[in-house]
């Protein structure tokens, strides 16, 4: 996504003087110990942030990081990204029945947020109409982006189960069905298979983060209520927390104006309060969820 946010823990000799990010100034509290957060704003593909801290006596530290923003494009006509979870593999014929119901598990966990639907739930029709493609390669990248298009689904889960010296081991890939891209490779490990279970809401929590939030456009704005043009269709939910921007179509610039709390929801609309202000909205603006 285009914009992301920056937990930081500074750690100095001496109270902090001056802290950038990126280039620009920002303001901080003045300590040794400092803790923050940052609004990044990200352009497609590689992004480098440089971050300098320097405390009152004139010593700086600088650290760099390296982000990459993928755009995976909007979700689908209805608001939800549509996901396939393959039957997970084993080499080991005895685990099968284990990876029948982690995959069960997993499937039931990701549904838990709404915004998901699965396609090519029974694993038979999941192999039924992956072999009607023929010979596939057998890169994971490459038959999820062929079975994305033989399941009409946004996303292609694939997942090993591989045994460890003390434990087993949950290898899962990702895959935009769109471009064949690996989104996220996660790795869950359980000393047992019982406790490999026990943590699919764990790895179902980290495969929701990296799938792309509810986002849409202010359409009006009365005082300090918004509307909103996604609505339960689209999956979004009360209590949700809205981040509302500017985009400038002019240039990459983007702003921040604050942040909108969803009160009302409507099956295409919905109405948010407005909190945190920097500017005042306007129709047009746009927003994502967090």
């Amino acid at each position: 996504q285009e914009l992301v946010i920056l937990d930081l823990e500074i750690r100095l000799l001496e109270p902090l003087a001056a802290l950038e990010i990126g280039g620009v100034a920002v303001s901080a509290p003045k300590g040794r110990n400092v803790f923050l957060s940052q609004r990044v704003h990200l352009a497609p593909g590689t992004n480098t942030v440089r971050m300098s801290a320097t405390d009152i006596a004139g010593r700086s530290d600088t650290r760099t990081i390296t982000l990459e923003r993928m755009d995976t494009g909007p979700l689908g006509l209805e608001g939800r990204a549509t996901l396939a979870v393959a039957p997970l593999r084993t080499t080991d014929p005895k685990r099968e029945p284990s990876a029948r119901i982690m995959r069960q598990e997993l499937s039931r966990e990701l549904l838990r947020d709404r915004r998901f639907r699965e396609v090519a739930r029974d694993p038979s029709e999941w192999a039924a109409l992956v072999s009607s493609a023929g010979a596939m390669p057998s890169a994971d990248r490459a038959l999820g982006a062929r079975a994305g298009t033989l399941l009409k689904a946004d996303y292609v889960l694939f997942g090993d189960l591989v045994p460890s010296a003390d434990g087993v081991e949950f290898l899962g890939r990702l895959i935009d069905a769109s471009t064949g891209k690996l989104v996220s490779a996660p790795e869950v490990y359980g000393r047992d298979e019982e406790e490999l279970r026990a943590r699919m809401s764990d790895l179902a929590c980290v495969l929701r983060q990296t799938v792309p939030l509810v986002a849409g456009e202010v359409t009006s704005v009365n005082g300090r209520d918004i509307t909103l043009n996604r609505g339960s269709r689209a999956a979004l939910e009360t209590g949700r927390q809205a981040l509302v921007y500017r985009a400038d179509p002019r240039s990459a610039d983007v702003r921040t104006l604050g942040t909108a709390l969803v009160q009302a929801v409507r099956t295409d609309s919905s109405t948010a309060a407005l909190r945190e202000m920097e500017a005042a909205p306007a129709p047009g603006d746009a927003f994502i969820t967090r």
